[in-house]
């Protein structure tokens, strides 16, 4: 069986899996994740900020800034897609808050305002939060 298929499998046929990570002591953690999908040589799951997984992915495995997620957005029946997220408004100031705290680096700072790279973002809200004039908003 080829790597393809035995992560199809996965996703498709088992779905929720048991995985294991480590603590901040070294002691290892179980979570019950669902594989969401896969592609030649990996599977993918979802997860959010304030979730021990996720920060225990964070601390211990992933250098995000090193390989962005993408995100994909679609529509059924035609109808139009709204922009969801956040985004920088034009109250932005430059001072790079936002992109000092974004786990993916994905706030482009060539020019003021600063953008957020859609396609990029975990919607973790860090850069609303640290942003210091409230320039950034969620929609």
């Amino acid at each position: 069986m080829k790597t393809a298929e035995c992560l199809s499998f996965v996703v498709n046929e088992i779905h929720t899996t048991v995985v294991a990570t480590v603590d901040d002591e070294g002691l290892p953690v179980t979570a019950a994740i669902d594989m969401m999908d896969c592609d030649e040589n990996s599977l993918y799951f979802l997860t959010a900020k304030g979730k021990g997984f996720y920060d225990r992915l964070i601390k211990r495995w992933f250098d995000l800034s090193k390989k962005p997620i993408e995100r994909a957005s679609f529509t059924f029946g035609g109808a139009a897609q709204k922009p969801e997220g956040y985004f920088i408004t034009d109250a932005c100031i430059g001072c790079g808050s936002c992109a000092t705290v974004c786990p993916q680096n994905c706030i482009n700072t060539d020019s003021i305002p600063y953008g957020i790279e859609q396609d990029h973002c975990l919607y973790c809200g860090n850069c609303i939060e640290a942003c210091p004039v409230g320039a950034v908003e969620r929609r």
